[in-house]
């Protein structure tokens, strides 16, 4: 009894609901927008580039909008850039990028970009960076970031807060690795501790989880279900052309009819194809992160970290126009007309 309500987003726990503050709300499997049905549609963007500063990101927010014809970002914040700033600094950069992003009708999902398992290991990407342990998954870093977002920004409905990219047992050790379709039970708790800490700020925000095994295993929801005191939350599920697609309905179990489902990252690799290798992955896409899908939007994985962020012509910031790359005109007719805007 204690798990069905907390699936579906009612209290557990007997702790009176806080007050809804205007903005992205779920609604049973779907989401809704000043009561008016929503999805999200937009590419993942990498809030930081080099030393570049905010100014050439703030550019590119508009690009976004105008040659997506997005209604979303997923905005790319990893550990290592927030944990080597001052908090003046590192808000300094990122909240001009926020207000670019409202000023063109934009929702933000704030994205924890870390890669790797809470409190353990990660992903070794120093090479592409400026930064040492640049997926730093510190437990005590991870909660300081969130309750320092949520302080600043739980005023702003629009923006959705992304706990952790992709919680995966994968690097840690042989002995502290958890079997890789069985990794929602050990990270359900890690992510509870962090809710709480949001919610106490007062902060209503939609919250977005990944699910263990790189964002696709839910399968023991129901075991441990998210205990969220304003019952606002989606799942977050990435998928690759090289992923588990056939693996989905075990991964997932039909949660997401219950509760609503983002594609938070998916792509074809490499990403410069002229069209799409995989009839089966298309397929999975179809099904579940296309409009006519089950899912309430996606996200492509539509950058490389390294040049331009998204999937545009390759080199940034740059002089010329920009123009969509194949894989981005692929993704970008999956994007339809229309889209409900803050």
């Amino acid at each position: 009894m204690l798990a069905s309500a907390a699936a579906t987003g009612l209290l557990a726990t007997g702790r009176p609901a806080r007050a809804a503050a205007p903005g992205l709300r779920r609604a049973g499997a779907g989401l809704r927008w000043q009561g008016r049905p929503v999805h999200l549609y937009g590419p993942n963007f990498n809030a930081f580039t080099g030393d570049l500063g905010p100014a050439p990101h703030v550019a590119e927010i508009a690009t976004i909008a105008g040659l997506w014809g997005a209604n979303c970002v997923r905005l790319l914040v990893a550990p290592a850039e927030y944990r080597e700033r001052s908090p003046e600094a590192f808000w300094a950069h990122l909240l001009p990028i926020l207000d670019a992003c409202e000023r063109q009708r934009l929702f933000v999902i704030l994205n924890w970009w870390c890669i790797g398992w809470p409190g353990g290991a990660s992903q070794d990407i120093d090479h592409w960076f400026r930064f040492t342990n640049y997926n730093d998954s510190s437990i005590p870093l991870w909660t300081r970031f969130w309750q320092d977002a949520a302080t600043r920004l739980g005023d702003r409905g629009a923006i959705a807060f992304s706990l952790f990219d992709e919680p995966t047992a994968h690097y840690n050790p042989p002995e502290t690795r958890f079997d890789r379709l069985d990794q929602w039970y050990h990270v359900q708790p890690l992510y509870q501790d962090v809710i709480e800490t949001i919610r106490a700020t007062g902060a209503t925000n939609l919250l977005s989880l990944s699910g263990g095994h790189w964002a696709k295993d839910f399968s023991r929801w129901r075991e441990r279900p998210i205990d969220d005191p304003a019952g606002n939350f989606l799942a977050s599920f990435h998928m690759f052309a090289d992923g588990e697609w056939a693996d989905f309905d075990r991964l997932v179990g039909g949660l997401d009819q219950e509760i609503p489902f983002l594609c938070g990252g998916w792509g074809y690799l490499p990403t410069d194809l002229a069209e799409p290798p995989d009839a089966g992955f298309t397929r999975w896409l179809e099904t579940h992160a296309f409009p006519d899908g089950s899912f309430v939007g996606h996200c492509p994985w539509a950058h490389a970290i390294w040049s331009d962020p998204s999937a545009l012509a390759t080199g940034w910031p740059r002089p010329e126009p920009a123009t969509l790359t194949a894989f981005g005109r692929y993704a970008r007719a999956h994007i339809p007309d229309g889209l409900v805007r803050p």
